[in-house]
């Protein structure tokens, strides 16, 4: 965790981030090895990913949330550490962002039907990476409602309008049985990518707040920079799941019509 005082780089190479990274792959890939080749009725067959939409579908939750979770996090830090919240009042800062992401949520399974999947979810994708460059103007100086807010629930409307119809074409051709599989590896996606992109932007914002304190900068003006690092690699995230989105989820289907189960 980022804290305001000052640390000095970490070592790379270490054995604290190799040894956990490299038992990760070793069970990654045993995995693969039992579900594919030894397993008899696996508990996930590897054909699932050879449909074409699923895949993508995974990349797209796994950008977002990438993004995404590093949001919560960072503004977490900069609510208490540079504008001086107490933890009750940080988390009460967070309730109109909450209630964006259900009124997107809900409104997003209306605007596939009215639409088709793939704009929805391009749209919602660019929208929270337009939340999380905005994220990006914060300032030692700033405050809630011009700094936060706007960025804020702009962000997390963009979420609810890029998962549920991410979800949507992630199941859609999936075989029905099947159909529940579909949804978990996407809710696995989902927590992997918010937890590997947490992993990644923390580091990048510790190196950066680091160099900053050992050039001589404050520590408020170094901790908010890294902030502003960090939410705009996350609004590249979200961007490029947009261009994911926009070039893999080629069959623009929609909801609440006859062709539901078919490309139009």
């Amino acid at each position: 965790m980022l804290t305001s005082s000052p640390k000095l780089p970490q070592r790379r190479g270490s054995p604290g981030v190799l040894v956990p990274l490299a038992v990760a792959a070793a069970i990654l890939g045993l995995f693969v090895l039992v579900e594919g080749r030894i397993a008899r009725g696996p508990l996930v067959p590897l054909r699932v990913f050879r449909m074409p939409l699923l895949p993508a579908a995974n990349i797209v939750v796994a950008l977002l949330f990438a993004g995404i979770a590093a949001m919560w996090f960072f503004l977490s830090l900069y609510l208490q550490q540079v504008l001086h919240q107490d933890a009750l009042e940080a988390g009460l800062s967070f309730l109109p962002m909450t209630l964006g992401l259900i009124a997107s949520s809900t409104l997003a399974p209306r605007l596939v039907a009215r639409f088709v999947v793939r704009p929805v979810l391009a749209f919602g994708m660019l929208t929270a990476a337009t939340g999380l460059a905005l994220l990006a103007g914060i300032s030692p100086g700033g405050s809630y409602l011009s700094d936060v807010l706007p960025g804020g629930v702009l962000a997390t409307l963009g979420v609810g309008c890029s998962l549920v119809p991410a979800t949507i074409v992630a199941v859609r051709g999936v075989p029905t049985g099947e159909s529940g599989l579909a949804s978990g590896i996407v809710n696995t996606s989902r927590l992997a990518g918010g937890t590997l992109g947490l992993a990644a932007l923390t580091t990048l914002a510790t190196s950066h707040t680091n160099a900053l304190l050992a050039s001589g900068s404050g520590s408020l003006a170094a901790l908010t920079s890294a902030y502003e690092v960090a939410f705009l690699l996350g609004a590249a995230c979200c961007v490029l799941g947009a261009i994911v989105a926009t070039a893999l989820l080629r069959e623009p289907w929609s909801l609440g019509s006859a062709s539901d189960l078919e490309p139009a």
